[in-house]
């Protein structure tokens, strides 16, 4: 699956306002996890909720 364009972030606690801010830019969640108190997000745009 091909995404027009990806973005992604790390950071020691859930990124939410990040993810507010790129969510208003039409990106969506396509994967998150966590290690310890590690949070990975990446998020995708012109990706439909079929491709996810």
């Amino acid at each position: 699956t091909s995404y027009t364009q990806q973005s992604y972030k790390v950071s020691d606690s859930f990124p939410f306002k990040w993810i507010s801010k790129k969510w208003k830019e039409g990106f969506f969640v396509t994967s998150m996890t966590t290690a310890g108190n590690r949070w990975a997000v990446v998020m995708s745009r012109s990706a439909g909720y079929s491709d996810q």
